[in-house]
């Protein structure tokens, strides 16, 4: 089966193509008489497929006699591939001569050139009457080609899409098609338009199992220019490629399943010595393709057709009307913004209102949509404040548009740099959600994730980051239905939920953050750094109305964590006295917590604006060291000693770490979060006096997030938080590890 399109990359041109694989397959070339359309014939021959050629080059029947001198391995038929017909014979032939009677790969070869008269190029007699142009080449490189097509998708279905057959269709392009030729107009419009051509059915060709990709040779020695020509180029420096070479990229493709929505350029083997390479520009991967990356998930969204023989598509007004009667039977009490949604969605035009059953104004307004609610007789205070049941949310998911890929930042091992690539969008799992996410949270982490090359057994090659994540659901897995969430809720999820099973070790414990066998959503699986994440129904919890995302989306890890470390690991209690070191991202949240606990809390950074915070939210000042100020003098200095029961590090250094064996007193806690050093020494004389308890904490638990979304909808926390977007995670990133980001920023994504 072939998967979605989606872009991953180019494709890797080093790897020898293995030709194992074309062996026993049928492969059927057009204008394989000459140049590199024979070339094409003889390697894959070799290769030992069974190869039916064409062309209307007499000399097709010398090359199959050639190649059949032991045993019929080719068949060779004049082809017009204008004429309908003709081409017809070819692949009749083809499966009827091939040893298994299929098609399986198809390369689309021939063409004609300038060489045989470009017709919108001459010049006509201007005071003469206007000629009209023959467009022969027009005729001959497209018409030929989306003939060879069509016959291709039809033999392609007569035949099993089973592991020892294939559905390859390969053209043959040309580099005018990205770069500017003079005055060949025509053949450059052609090669334009198959390139384009590609780059558009690869987004349906998976849903019938065909794999199509696009080669562009350049100057390669061809019976499609004159010799004299070719004399020419070569006298004024032109470097031809190898017509093995265009073998070899064709073989590349068809000898690799994987290989799909490509083109692959022929290059002198002073640039490649393959002879070839990934042209890698069929898709946009770059911020500053940003516009062009919005436009294109647009374009997929919008357009839900499917290239499927059951497909039917409903009218855009069956589409609204369906929508309105499921408002209507579940009698949502929150329509005004469902309907907002809807009419986003749908896209609303006038002939689509007009036609639904309650004449309407157009544009549609919320005044219009009471009215088509009031018919029903749910206008105002009597419509009912009732959840539409989970089931009845099926029709629902099933009309909001989601692209089939997307882009994201994303971990490649051995890169120490995010790279921003097109992967698809996850699948929406059983026993969850498909939620497209409005913001994202970054953090410390995501540079030492980036960074550490130490890789935890789950750890995949490539992977989405971002950990910290707000969204919407748009779709609910079909063994979810009934856990009392709805397309539309806004969520908030943890990054590592935890299996839940009773034999896991940790999750059997209490301990679900710290299990191996569920998803860790950004930490080396993907992550939130995208517009889409499928997430398990233990992964989220409910936002309480008026949080703005931005700030759901930190509260998942940078409240959480800091709230699971003070009220489960250290256990703080009101009438004890802590010492807080750093008031970052984690630490001012801490500090919330704290006060809010009714501990007195002793605070230390290096940052006096940040210590002014803390003392605009009620720390008195003689609590406040200031920067540069030795903890350990501080403290003695203040009489705080043997007062300390628990230190709370989110720093992490080895100056915090020793500062807080000394300072804390007999029998008190050492509650380490920050990481800043990952090796930092104990004192083991002081530890084992003193009786020291450290306590080591990771993230949280899905209470935890409850009760910290809890408190923050009641003003008890304020997170700080600043935002940007998703196209500005290196620069943030970079920004956060340089110290000048005060406290936490979430990345903002677009809403529809």
């Amino acid at each position: 089966m072939v998967p979605r399109y989606s872009y991953t990359g180019p494709i890797d041109h080093t790897i020898a193509p293995n030709l194992a694989n074309a062996k026993g397959k049928s492969v059927i070339i057009t204008g394989g008489a000459n140049g590199m359309g024979e070339t094409m014939v003889r390697a894959f021959s070799a290769a030992g497929a069974f190869v039916t050629f064409a062309d209307l080059h007499p000399r097709g029947d010398d090359l199959a006699k050639e190649l059949n001198a032991d045993g019929e391995k080719t068949a060779f038929v004049k082809c017009n591939i204008c004429d309908w017909d003709s081409l017809i014979t070819v692949f009749e032939t083809a499966k009827a001569k091939s040893p298994h009677h299929s098609v399986d790969i198809v390369i689309a070869n021939a063409g004609i050139s300038r060489s045989s008269g470009d017709s919108l190029w001459n010049l006509d007699d201007p005071n003469g009457p206007p000629t009209k142009p023959n467009l022969n080449i027009v005729r001959v490189n497209m018409d030929g080609t989306f003939y060879t097509w069509k016959l291709a998708v039809h033999y392609f279905r007569q035949q099993p899409d089973s592991a020892d057959r294939d559905r390859c269709f390969i053209m043959t392009g040309s580099m005018v098609a990205y770069i500017d030729s003079p005055g060949n107009w025509e053949y450059t419009a052609t090669k334009y338009a198959l390139r384009g051509f590609m780059k558009t059915v690869r987004r349906s060709s998976w849903e019938q199992g065909i794999r199509i990709n696009y080669v562009a040779p350049c100057w390669i020695k061809s019976a499609i220019r004159t010799k004299e020509y070719e004399a020419w180029l070569i006298e004024h420096g032109i470097e031809f490629g190898e017509q093995a070479d265009c073998a070899g990229a064709m073989m590349r493709i068809a000898c690799d399943k994987t290989v799909n929505g490509r083109s692959l350029m022929i290059t002198p083997r002073t640039v490649a010595k393959e002879g070839f390479v990934d042209v890698d520009k069929e898709d946009y991967s770059e911020p500053r393709d940003e516009y062009f990356i919005k436009k294109q998930a647009t374009q997929l969204r919008i357009i839900e057709d499917k290239w499927l023989d059951d497909y039917k598509t409903g009218s855009r007004a069956e589409t609204v009307n369906a929508i309105y009667s499921h408002i209507i039977r579940s009698h949502l009490s929150n329509f005004t913004r469902v309907f907002w949604r809807i009419k986003a969605i749908c896209s609303l035009d006038e002939d689509v209102v007009s036609s639904t059953p309650v004449p309407l104004r157009y544009p549609l307004d919320l005044e219009s949509f009471i009215r088509l609610i009031g018919t029903s007789g749910y206008v105002g205070s009597t419509i009912p404040n009732v959840r539409p049941q989970a089931a009845n949310m099926t029709m629902m998911t099933t009309h909001i548009p989601v692209p089939s890929s997307m882009f994201a930042w994303r971990k490649h091992k051995g890169c120490p740099d995010p790279v921003w690539e097109e992967v698809p969008v996850p699948t929406t799992p059983p026993r969850g959600f498909l939620v497209k996410l409005l913001a994202s949270g970054v953090c410390h982490s995501d540079h030492s994730l980036l960074t550490n090359e130490k890789q935890r057994p789950w750890f995949q090659d490539k992977w989405t980051l971002g950990h910290e994540g707000c969204g919407e659901i748009v779709q609910i897995g079909c063994d979810a239905k009934e856990a009392g969430f709805q397309v539309g809720d806004r969520i908030a999820t943890i990054a590592v939920p935890g299996c839940g099973l009773d034999d896991c070790p940790e999750c059997s414990r209490d301990l679900a953050q710290l299990c191996e066998r569920a998803h860790h959503a950004g930490i080396g699986q993907d992550g939130f750094y995208a517009p889409y994440a499928a997430l398990d129904i233990r992964a989220v919890v409910r936002v309480p109305d008026g949080i703005p995302s931005a700030v759901a989306a930190v509260a998942t890890d940078a409240v959480k964590t800091s709230y699971h470390a003070i009220t489960r690991r250290a256990e703080v209690k009101a009438h004890e006295t802590v010492f807080l070191f750093g008031l970052g991202g984690l630490g001012f949240n801490a500090l919330q917590i704290v006060l809010h606990i009714g501990a007195r809390v002793i605070v230390s950074d290096i940052r006096q604006e940040r210590l002014d915070e803390a003392a605009r939210f009620g720390v008195p000042q003689q609590d406040l060291v200031p920067p540069g100020k030795s903890i350990q003098d501080f403290v003695r200095e203040n009489g705080l000693q043997g007062k300390i029961d628990t230190t709370l590090d989110f720093v992490g250094t080895d100056q915090t770490f020793q500062d807080a064996q000394n300072i804390v007193r007999r029998g008190g806690k050492l509650l380490c979060v920050g990481t800043l050093n990952e090796e930092n020494r104990i004192d083991m004389k002081i530890g084992i006096q003193k009786r020291l308890s450290i306590i080591f904490t990771y993230g949280g638990q899905l209470r935890d997030l409850k009760e910290v979304l809890d408190l923050i909808s009641k003003g008890v926390i304020q997170p700080q938080v600043e935002t940007a977007g998703l196209k500005d995670f290196p620069r943030i990133l970079k920004e956060l590890c340089d110290g000048q980001i005060k406290a936490r920023v979430a990345l903002l994504y677009e809403t529809s």
